[in-house]
């Protein structure tokens, strides 16, 4: 009996924030905030939006399934559309997506991209909070991401 085997690569994303900020970057960093208020320090990239295709694909594609399955089975001679749209669903959609790994690392990738988002809004709030760079420094320790 053959069997087939495939490569399931996932990425990793991290985001792994600065342990320390010199005097001369909270200089920089403070007046970009002075400036710009309401101007977050990072704009978040579309990856939420990316996922959510991903992810709505992915539906379509079960969606796909289970109308080829309810075809299949309505009657004793299987139309051929039910049978074309069973393995275009399986093996053009589902396969790929969800055992290559694409899927795990988009979410993977979402969720590195909240981390990101949750540190530079904290970072704003410390910056906009403190008076002097001995403050920042103090509170900068206390960043939760």
């Amino acid at each position: 009996m053959s069997r087939i085997e495939f490569t399931r690569i996932v990425e990793n994303y991290t985001f792994t924030p600065p342990s320390f900020i010199s005097e001369r970057d909270y200089d920089l960093l403070k007046t970009k905030t002075n400036l710009s208020r309401e101007v977050p320090l990072y704009r978040n990239a579309k990856v939420e939006h990316a996922h959510n295709k991903l992810t709505a694909l992915i539906l379509v594609g079960f969606l796909a399934v289970i109308l080829a399955i309810f075809g299949l089975v309505s009657s004793n001679e299987p139309p051929a559309w039910a049978i074309i749209l069973l393995v275009i669903s399986i093996f053009g959609v589902l396969h790929p997506l969800v055992n290559s790994g694409i899927f795990q690392s988009s979410i993977n990738k979402v969720r590195m991209e909240r981390t990101k988002v949750l540190y530079f809004n904290n970072l704003k709030n410390i910056l906009n909070q403190a008076h002097n760079y001995e403050e920042f420094t103090e509170n900068y320790s206390k960043i939760v991401y």
